[in-house]
């Protein structure tokens, strides 16, 4: 049996999220309105990390990526995104239909205004945005996302690396 799960961080990224649970059946781009993102989950590593928000039910949305797991893959991305996060079902509508996907919403004692992701988590975001045809507008949104370097050389430069690998397929924009 799999699941349906909705990534609108890093996980966007295709090749961050297979480096983590391994190939996936990726659905397409969706979107979850009424939500807002941000990036105030405080990361293991004091950078922010996605999360997104109730807002405006009619003017607010989150774009992202529809992805069909396994329960073992299921479970093992439960071991990364877990205990600062909480799992809530959504529907996401996608270009043919809308469906029930998982995502996940930081818990309110893991979020911090005012930090910024570092400037590879944000190229995860950015280019899984483009290889799923988000609208235009949100990918110019991301881009100007403000994010830092990442102060630890290894691990920035390790995932560095997962952001510039070659996705299965061209990015592509779609216009909105």
């Amino acid at each position: 049996m799999s699941q349906l799960y909705f990534a609108y961080g890093s996980n966007l990224w295709p090749p961050r999220l297979e480096q983590r649970i391994g190939a996936c059946v990726q659905i397409g781009g969706g979107v979850v309105t009424g939500y807002r993102l941000r990036f105030w989950k405080i990361g293991g590593d004091g950078s922010g990390k996605g999360d997104i928000v109730k807002a405006d039910p009619f003017n607010d949305k989150v774009y992202g990526a529809v992805y069909q797991l396994t329960k073992s893959q299921q479970a093992a991305l439960h071991q990364f995104e877990g205990r600062q996060y909480e799992v809530k079902e959504l529907t996401v509508t996608t270009d043919n239909e809308r469906l029930l996907a998982y995502t996940y919403l930081a818990r309110s004692d893991a979020i911090q205004n005012g930090i910024v992701p570092f400037d590879w988590y944000k190229a995860f975001v950015v280019r899984g945005a483009g290889y799923f045809c988000l609208p235009s507008y949100y990918q110019k949104f991301l881009q100007n996302i403000t994010a830092k370097t990442d102060p630890d050389n290894e691990r920035n430069a390790l995932n560095w690396a997962i952001a510039t690998l070659p996705p299965s397929c061209q990015e592509r924009t779609r216009e909105v």
